[in-house]
């Protein structure tokens, strides 16, 4: 009764010397197969070549697939084709072994890094971070200037690396998982795993981060327009609206605890659905 060791590498070899020590008769095929040690046989092979005849009286196979190359063609290669030639093998010479057992040393493509690309993007968020969020407002409806479009557009670029963050760290595990892993072994692009497959599995967690981050830009802008310097007259702002009821805190104080009332019911408003959000995801 013989264990075939397909792909001898390290982990196969270290699979190999488990199985010797347990009494088996070993054969290893690796491209090299001097560097096979004893108590194992070795004996040349390819997995992606043509493969030597299996022994007839093999028991086991342990199948050791280990891609060279960091690319899919590469993956494609070791996985897909490697396990389709040593079945094919078994199928040729007639053998029929009591178990089959699948190993990979290696990390799918799909696991890759994201590149120079998400590097320099995650630079840019790190530099925006390191400054005060107000400080950074202010500077940026400084450049641009006040008005309600400057405001979206200074709020939006404070935000970014937030959700940005949020968004990468969650198509990081979605790529990890294996519905991704098969999709990239069955050849489908980059583009449709990313719409199709992966976007649809961060949408709940993407609207949480979108109603937390809605009342964190209320709350900027509120502060923006009560320093008078946000969104101007005529158009409508809280933040106004609560700078202007300072003056008649005494003589009217409904004026400013019903605008403060507002930002408050506002702000608890979109948190709790939030948290509503996150608790269907987590259910």
């Amino acid at each position: 009764m013989t264990v075939l060791i397909a792909g001898c590498g390290d982990l196969g070899t270290e699979a190999g010397l488990r199985f010797a020590a347990a009494g088996f008769p070993v054969l290893g095929w690796r491209r090299s197969p001097e560097k096979i040690p004893a108590p194992l046989a070795g004996r040349a092979a390819d997995l992606t070549g043509t493969l030597p005849r299996v022994p007839a009286d093999t028991d086991i196979v342990v199948i050791c697939v280990a891609a060279g190359e960091r690319t899919e063609a590469a993956y494609r290669s070791a996985y897909v084709d490697g396990t389709s030639n040593v079945l094919d093998a078994l199928e040729r010479d007639g053998v029929q072994p009591r178990r089959i057992l699948f190993v990979s040393s290696t990390a799918v493509y799909g696991d890759a890094d994201g590149g120079w690309l998400d590097e320099v993007l995650m630079r840019i968020c790190d530099a925006i971070t390191a400054f005060p969020s107000i400080l950074l407002c202010l500077v940026l409806i400084a450049i641009f200037g006040s008005g309600k479009y400057n405001i979206i557009l200074s709020l939006g670029i404070l935000f970014v690396p937030s959700f940005s963050r949020i968004v990468r760290a969650e198509v990081a595990n979605q790529k990890a998982l294996d519905y991704v892993r098969s999709a990239k072994l069955m050849g489908v692009g980059d583009m449709r795993i990313l719409f199709v497959h992966i976007m649809p599995n961060i949408v709940p967690v993407l609207l949480s981060a979108v109603a937390i981050g809605f009342n964190n830009a209320v709350l900027a802008e509120a502060s923006m327009s009560y320093l008078g310097v946000g969104v101007q007259p005529p158009d409508p702002s809280l933040g106004r609206m609560l700078s202007e009821a300072q003056t008649y805190l005494l003589s009217a104080p409904w004026y400013a605890l019903s605008v403060g009332g507002a930002i408050i019911l506002l702000i608890l408003g979109f948190g709790l659905l939030s948290e509503g959000l996150g608790g269907d995801k987590n259910a």
